[in-house]
């Protein structure tokens, strides 16, 4: 009878913990993904703004210059706010980030994540319908 009553606790301990587990919204970091992304994007365009803002002084005035220093401050504290936060996610659910559908990684550093091996399917898949149309051209012989 103990046995029996030690079992259905631990079962019951277990179900319950079992169910209330939650794994991290995939859209949320899909979402957070995309904002460094954009954020990246934002700092590498007003890197080069500023770079030619500085070949080019005499068409640009110090308001705009100041201004253009300042978005580039905010895209780089909106990259270090959104690499916090996907680093909070990784840290309350190691597992989901080491899953097979998360990362693969290929060794050296080098990792392929599902968005990128998506957009590389993608770009095979255009090259090789550029190749099949081309042979499309030819003309058979009669």
């Amino acid at each position: 009878m103990r046995y029996l009553l030690i079992t259905l606790v631990l079962f019951f301990g277990i179900e319950s913990v079992a169910q209330n587990y939650q794994p991290p919204s995939r859209e949320r970091v899909e979402t957070l993904l995309t904002k460094l992304e954009t954020c990246k994007d934002a700092l590498k365009d007003l890197e080069s703004s500023l770079k030619y803002m500085e070949d080019n002084p005499g068409k640009f005035t110090l308001q705009q210059y100041n201004e253009a220093k300042l978005w580039r401050n905010m895209a780089k504290g909106c990259i270090d706010d959104t690499r916090r936060d996907l680093e909070d996610i990784r840290k309350d659910y190691p597992g989901w980030f080491s899953g097979p559908n998360s990362v693969m990684n290929l060794g050296r550093g080098h990792e392929i994540r599902p968005k990128d091996l998506d957009r590389m399917l993608n770009e095979v898949s255009v090259k090789i319908n550029k190749v099949l149309n081309r042979f499309k051209a030819i003309k058979s012989p009669e």
